[in-house]
């Protein structure tokens, strides 16, 4: 079953968006979810007394993810269109299957003994949104023309 570019964008959407809210739990939980997700030299300044370089590069990181999962809504017609929507979708899809490959050394890494599961965990879900991600701007791009436009609270269109 082919699933339609709209429900692909979807999912890529909650993907960015779960990423989003670890990144936030891991700004408030601190130092030992640092060093979980792999960021120990994060968790070191943090520990030091030096929290504000690192929370404020967390939330950083988590205002981009937000961002790619508004593109992804945006892709998927559920709000307005954003600027060079198909090129960030495209964009986005590359990045995050960039970060995917990373699993294929990971897994030889977790034979090893090196590498914890977790972090080949983290690569296959990166994998799976650039899927996603991808698959959902190229069937979006093969539909018959843009998302509809979504009614704002005012009920306009635009």
């Amino acid at each position: 079953m082919k699933l339609p570019g709209r429900v692909l964008l979807l999912v890529a959407a909650g993907c960015s968006f779960w990423v989003t809210a670890l990144h936030l739990a891991i700004a408030t939980f601190g130092p030992s979810w640092y060093r979980w997700f792999g960021a120990p030299s994060l968790a070191r300044r943090i520990e030091q007394g030096a929290a504000l370089g690192p929370t404020l590069m967390t939330l950083g990181v988590a205002a981009l993810f937000a961002v790619w999962a508004c593109y992804a809504l945006a892709g998927a017609g559920a709000i307005r269109r954003l600027p060079l929507l198909r090129i960030g979708l495209f964009v986005i899809a590359a990045i995050y299957l960039l970060r995917g490959v990373q699993v294929v050394p990971e897994v030889v890494g977790l034979a090893r003994g090196v590498v914890p599961a977790r972090f080949v965990a983290f690569s296959a879900f990166s994998a799976f949104a650039g899927v996603v991600y991808l698959l959902g701007v190229l069937r979006l791009g093969r539909a018959s023309g843009p998302p509809a436009p979504v009614a704002g609270a005012d009920g306009r269109v635009g």
